[in-house]
């Protein structure tokens, strides 16, 4: 789960990434002057090396972000 304070934004998408590649599902895109953004994914884990990241894009002009916060929450064993 990620939500973030948006302080200045152009048309945006936001998603979760493992491995460098888009978790289907996650991709959600705003187009607001201010608020919040907040995504979740549910993934799997397999090895210790296996980078998750909040990725972003803007189309054209800028996006700018506060407050960034990036929870992970293990769901059994």
């Amino acid at each position: 789960t990620k939500q973030s304070d948006i302080v200045t934004v152009s048309p945006s998408v936001y998603s979760v990434y493992q491995n460098g590649i888009e978790v289907p599902g996650s991709a959600r895109f705003f187009n607001i002057i201010s608020g919040a953004v907040s995504i979740q994914a549910m993934i799997t884990v397999t090895t210790e090396n296996n980078p998750v990241e909040i990725k972003w894009n803007v189309k054209s002009g800028e996006a700018a972000l506060e407050n960034r916060t990036f929870t992970l929450i293990r769901n059994g064993y």
